[in-house]
């Protein structure tokens, strides 16, 4: 029987199976094996590594958000904002602030542990200044050039107090850790106007240069979607606008909408971008007349030409529609992307009119920027009421995750363009990968690390505030 669950888990150095794990769980007293292993072995083969404060959180007592996973020099890091205590705000009053919170990874699934590697305060420049908490995601992180480099929003000094993108980049010793500056390390971020807020910022490597998109308002108060790249000195930092420069407009198919969420990703040696973007005046799906809330998803390609950069729209360019398919999904949410066998796969997330349910889609791109299509694989209206979807690339699938009525579901893709189908990897139950299905929850993201799949996600709930959760697949 046992040998129906071997795998092998790195552990200790050294390859330990399944196998192992549950003689160890059968043949021992089950105060002698920890809670969180006999669950996951149990309940959906996912061990849940959040070490022994029940987990990531610097303080159980404050709110956070989930928790980005990056690997960086044979280490997992985990990334999230996390809230402090509120500080004197210019002109009056207090404000709260959520600085980034790193912590890295013991690497050791059967005895977890976190060690904090920001300083015991998070990353900020002047804490006075704040980090946002206004429900937009603030927070990035990416390795590049063997660095981990992390994304946040301050306030500037000015008094419109206007949101600027700060850039980190950390000295890889956790033992002494420390964070440089390498947004320019005076009192404004990277905006394109430190006079706007700047939103949702999301890294991508290209070749040997590192890129940074993110959502910036113009002075009309239209999120427009930027695009920057890094001139890879940090002694001497500088970024440089690759989006047109424009004052007015970023890359937005209309500069008179808002864009949403913006992801970049590597493909085919190109960087492409998508993002939702809100179209004006579209037909309500839920009666008559017309609705400026409607969104759809967009995706262009940029020419790598630094010095004079454009970009491309390869979802057909259709104001009306863009990757959208037609009724009854009206309302998209692009998600997440991932490459596989040379293909890129999208995944967006839409309303359904006919049941007010939101169903993840997983699109597959031909490649051909010059005469691009897009075909719709599978979706998972069958399976669930599907949002915050994830993606990533594990054993030669496409692994995805998602929240499904307070549960952490994940999912792997046949990889079959011809018969697709869905595969369960949360134990395929109704209750996913939670360490506690009773609770409110909402889930970060995949990451590969050590040859293992480990997903991210948050919860809340019994009164104990909101908790980042860490949990690897173990079969």
């Amino acid at each position: 029987m046992l040998n129906l669950f071997v795998r092998s888990l790195k552990v200790r150095k050294r390859l330990i199976t399944t196998a192992v794990l549950l003689t160890a769980l059968f043949s021992v007293g089950c105060d002698e094996v920890k809670d969180n292993v006999k669950q996951a072995l149990l309940k959906s083969g996912w061990l849940h590594i959040d070490g022994d404060n029940g987990a990531l959180n610097y303080d159980l007592t404050k709110g956070v958000d989930g928790a980005q996973l990056i690997t960086v020099n044979s280490k997992l890091y985990a990334v999230w904002p996390e809230a402090g205590a509120p500080v004197a705000r210019i002109g009056g009053g207090t404000w709260g602030v959520e600085p980034p919170r790193v912590a890295v990874y013991n690497g050791d699934p059967l005895s977890p542990s976190w060690k904090f590697v920001d300083n015991g305060t998070g990353i900020y420049r002047n804490l006075n200044k704040g980090t946002p908490s206004n429900g937009n995601p603030m927070n990035s992180a990416i390795a590049f050039n063997n660095k981990l480099y992390v994304a946040t929003g301050e306030r500037s000094p000015d008094s419109n107090n206007a949101i600027n993108l700060r850039v980190a980049v950390y000295n890889n010793d956790d033992n002494a850790p420390t964070w440089s500056w390498v947004d320019g390390n005076g009192a404004y971020g990277i905006n394109k106007n430190n006079a706007q807020d700047a939103y949702a910022p999301q890294f991508a490597v290209l070749g040997s240069k590192l890129y940074i998109t993110w959502l910036e308002s113009n002075a009309s108060n239209v999120r427009q979607v930027r695009v920057a790249v890094y001139n890879g000195n940090d002694s001497s930092p500088s970024w440089t606008l690759v989006d047109g420069n424009s004052a007015t407009a970023g890359l937005n198919i209309n500069s008179s909408v808002s864009a949403l969420v913006t992801n970049p990703i590597v493909f085919n040696s190109k960087l492409y971008i998508y993002w939702s973007e809100n179209t004006p005046n579209y037909p309500n799906p839920y009666g008559a007349g017309t609705v400026n809330g409607a969104a759809q998803a967009r995706i262009a390609v940029y020419n790598g030409d630094d010095n004079n950069p454009t970009w491309s729209f390869v979802d057909g360019a259709n104001p009306a529609l863009g990757l959208n398919n037609n009724d009854p999904y009206k309302i998209v949410v692009t998600e997440s992307a991932a490459v596989i066998n040379n293909k890129l796969y999208v995944s967006v997330t839409q309303l359904r009119s006919s049941d007010n349910l939101w169903v993840s889609r997983l699109l597959v791109y031909n490649g051909d920027d010059n005469n691009p299509t897009w075909t719709q694989l599978l979706d998972t209206g069958s399976l669930a009421d599907a949002r915050y979807n994830h993606m990533t690339v594990y054993n030669s699938k496409i692994y995805s995750t998602w929240w499904d009525n307070e549960q952490i579901r994940v999912i792997a893709y046949n990889g079959n363009d011809s018969n697709p189908k869905w595969e369960y990897a949360d134990g395929g139950k109704g209750t996913g990968i939670n360490l506690d299905p009773a609770k409110s929850t909402s889930v970060k993201g995949l990451a590969v690390f050590n040859s293992q799949l480990y997903c991210s996600y948050k919860d809340m709930g019994n009164n104990e505030g909101v908790r980042n959760h860490v949990a690897v697949k173990i079969k």
